[in-house]
């Protein structure tokens, strides 16, 4: 099993479009999706649900999940270690959030390991808060995450990268349907579906509503994609970031922005301190390739 194909693989599954997982990943439509059904064939099993317009996963696929991390960290830890015992390689470790794919920051992640052959760049995916822990403890040298308020970040530099806002999430029909902005007290009387409590967007929603005066009614707990594809059914609705519904937006869901605007930034973070010359080249690398889209700190 090739671990190029896991580890597009878990590409694919999280953007669920083979156009844009093939463009951001340098590969062809057909050459991805080759690979897939090739990983497939090695399984016997099929990985992904085929949709007219985006793809899902299968129970196959989501079991498959898990494991195709792990393996995947652990050969490219292994590579990177073997690198750094030979003296051959400089040594950098990034946590990131899956949603940074819909922000295009894995393609300037691509870039920096191409540009600079002599640093073996260590991948680490997990959530926001779990990453704000490990840049802490020294665990990781960078994070992209979400910036939340509740976060203890004293430790911690934070470099705003993209601003983001929420939006809510309806199905077609829906009588907000139609509005350009609802408010969260307009949303009170919904059935929302929200991320798992453990989850940093839950803690933030909840406090949001906790601000509107109320308690939402939960219907159901999921992620991303499976969030929408409950939405499209008439599960509930979801608040989610606008950015997100360029590409995770399912027939039979529209999008309605949120008044007064509620606004999420993706953070670059570090730990606080002179940086080695290794970060220095990663920093400044990062902010160059960002230099239109990074908010004012």
């Amino acid at each position: 099993m090739k671990l190029e194909y896991l580890e597009e693989f878990l590409f694919l599954a999280q953007i669920g479009n083979y156009s844009a997982a093939a463009e951001s990943l340098f590969l062809s439509e057909s050459t991805l999706s080759r690979h897939i059904m090739a990983l497939e064939k090695e399984l016997g099993t099929e990985l992904f649900v085929r949709g007219p317009r985006r793809i899902a996963l299968s129970r196959a696929g989501n079991l498959l999940i898990p494991y195709a991390q792990r393996a995947t960290a652990a050969m490219s830890e292994y590579a990177d270690l073997l690198a750094e015992e030979e003296g051959e390689r400089l040594r950098l470790s990034v946590g990131y959030i899956r949603s940074i794919l819909q922000y295009g920051i894995m393609d300037h992640l691509q870039r920096f390991r191409r540009e600079n052959p002599d640093i073996a760049l260590l991948l680490m995916d997990n959530t926001s808060e779990p990453l704000w822990q490990m840049v802490k403890s020294g665990e990781c040298d960078f994070a992209f995450c979400y910036e939340y308020p509740f976060f203890d970040g004293g430790e911690l530099e934070r470099i705003r990268l993209v601003r983001d806002t929420m939006a809510v999430a309806l199905p077609v029909g829906h009588p907000l349907a139609g509005e350009k902005q609802v408010t969260l007290r307009q949303l009170r009387r919904e059935h929302f579906i929200l991320q798992p409590k453990n989850s940093a967007l839950y803690k933030t929603c909840m406090q949001l509503f906790r601000d509107a005066g109320y308690k939402p009614k939960v219907s159901a707990y999921a992620n991303g994609a499976q969030m929408l594809d409950l939405v499209s059914q008439g599960g509930g609705v979801a608040l989610l970031e606008k950015e997100r519904f360029r590409f995770e937006c399912p027939p039979g869901v529209l999008t309605v922005e949120v008044d007064p605007p509620i606004e999420k930034y993706l953070t670059l973070i570090h730990k606080k301190g002179a940086l080695n010359p290794v970060e220095e080249r990663f920093l400044h690398f990062i902010r160059e390739r960002l230099e239109g889209e990074t908010a004012e700190q």
